[in-house]
């Protein structure tokens, strides 16, 4: 298990358009991690859709993959874990990017003071949605792959903005809106996995993929949907955490 001083944490942030202010504030935010001793974890659904790894979403998200170039030029270390908005990227990211299928797990601190890390988007937490599961199944196979690749990615984004719900709907449905049996069973799916992985020995759990804007006695985080709540998630030796392990922040600018 890898072990680093501290650990940025994004995912569920949705993003289509590179004037997006949150897209830009993304940008920003990479700006800080400096060094070998610092990671990065995209966590899943960063984007609305990225499939695959077309010339139209390397110049569409140009933006976006220089600055994990230099993330990886300042030899910070940079995980991706796909979403179910974002998959078959590898030839889409900068080489040394390091893709994790389920989860990434690495630990977190000084020595004497490390502390185990488990980060996950969530798609799997909930072993009862056979629908999801087996649908994710079919987007990941390697058939999809090769469909992906053979499409410009301009008709997959066309088709994607005929089938998306768009962000204020979105931001309509989100989990805290709902009614609140519903919610409390979600997020009891979502407490006991992160109880589950507790239980294994890891000091912090943080999920994404429901969009609840939820946590839990400081080790379990939920990522929320970062175009409302305007946050993403911190682990590790910073000055403006509060002696808290793990932490919320702005994203800059908000």
């Amino acid at each position: 298990m890898e072990r680093f001083r501290r650990v940025w944490i994004f995912s569920d942030l949705h993003l289509t358009r590179t004037d997006d202010p949150l897209y830009r504030s993304l940008i920003t935010a990479l700006d800080e991690p400096a060094g070998s001793e610092d990671a990065v974890i995209f966590a899943g659904d960063v984007f609305d859709l990225v499939v695959g790894d077309s010339a139209h979403y390397r110049t569409k998200h140009r933006l976006f993959l220089e600055a994990v170039a230099r993330l990886l030029g300042r030899k910070v270390r940079v995980f991706y874990i796909e979403g179910n908005h974002d998959f078959h990227l590898s030839g889409f990211m900068p080489s040394g990017v390091r893709f994790e299928p389920e989860a990434v797990c690495v630990e977190v601190g000084e020595a004497g003071s490390l502390r185990k890390l488990y980060v996950a988007h969530g798609d799997l937490v909930d072993q009862n949605d056979v629908g999801y599961l087996r649908l994710r199944a079919f987007f990941r196979s390697a058939p999809l792959q090769q469909v992906s690749r053979a499409l410009p990615g301009a008709w997959i984004d066309r088709l994607a903005s005929k089938l998306s719900r768009p962000p204020e709907r979105k931001a309509s449905e989100l989990p805290e809106y709902w009614d609140p049996l519903r919610r409390d069973a979600l997020r009891k799916v979502f407490r006991e996995f992160a109880a589950g992985i507790r239980a294994r020995g890891f000091d912090g759990v943080i999920l994404g993929h429901c969009h609840d804007f939820d946590s839990e006695g400081g080790f379990y985080f939920n990522m929320g949907y970062p175009p409302v709540h305007r946050q993403f998630l911190v682990c590790g030796d910073f000055p403006d955490s509060g002696g808290e392990m793990i932490f919320r922040r702005n994203f800059p600018g908000f």
